[in-house]
């Protein structure tokens, strides 16, 4: 028993590394995470929680069929992003996605591009209730749409060339 238990031992010592460069290693990883991110998920909220991770995204999917995603360098699709065009200019560094609310962040924006931006938000009619404020720093536009019960914000750092957009539905 002992010699077969030591053969044994010895093949999984030989296979191991073989697998520890492949795809295996990290789709049994991120199975891993998975759980156990459901796990505290569930805990914490009392609810069930699939969680999907895929490269640098993390979906996390509600029983109740809402769906949030988690860090994409890319601009979001579907959901409440779909109620303005997409940012074309600079560089987005994280974003936030579900079917209530959407935030980006991006860097590497110019003043003009964020301008430009905010009046073509303002074209689609977001003016209903408008804060616009103008400091040495930043700039910030605030309004609800005139359309639905949408309301967006955003703010650009001059300094920094950094810009939050933020769209999400007002509670009534």
């Amino acid at each position: 028993m002992l010699r077969k238990s030591t053969v044994l031992l010895l093949i999984l010592l030989l296979i191991l590394p073989l697998f520890s460069g492949c795809s295996f290693k990290k789709s049994l990883e991120d199975k891993v995470a998975e759980e156990i991110t459901e796990g505290i998920l569930e805990k914490v909220t009392g609810d069930e929680a699939d969680i999907e991770l895929d490269g640098d995204n993390i979906t996390i999917k509600g029983d109740d069929g809402s769906e949030l995603t988690l860090g994409s360098e890319e601009w979001p699709k579907g959901k409440a992003i779909d109620l303005i065009p997409e940012f074309k200019n600079g560089t987005i560094s994280s974003t936030m996605n579900s079917d209530t609310a959407c935030v980006i962040n991006l860097k590497d924006v110019e003043q003009e591009d964020f301008e430009s931006y905010m009046e073509e938000v303002k074209s689609l009619g977001y003016t209903k209730d408008s804060v616009d404020m103008d400091i040495d720093m930043a700039k910030t536009y605030y309004a609800l749409s005139e359309k639905d019960n949408s309301q967006i914000s955003l703010t650009y750092s001059i300094e920094n060339k950094e810009m939050m957009l933020s769209i999400s539905f007002k509670d009534e």
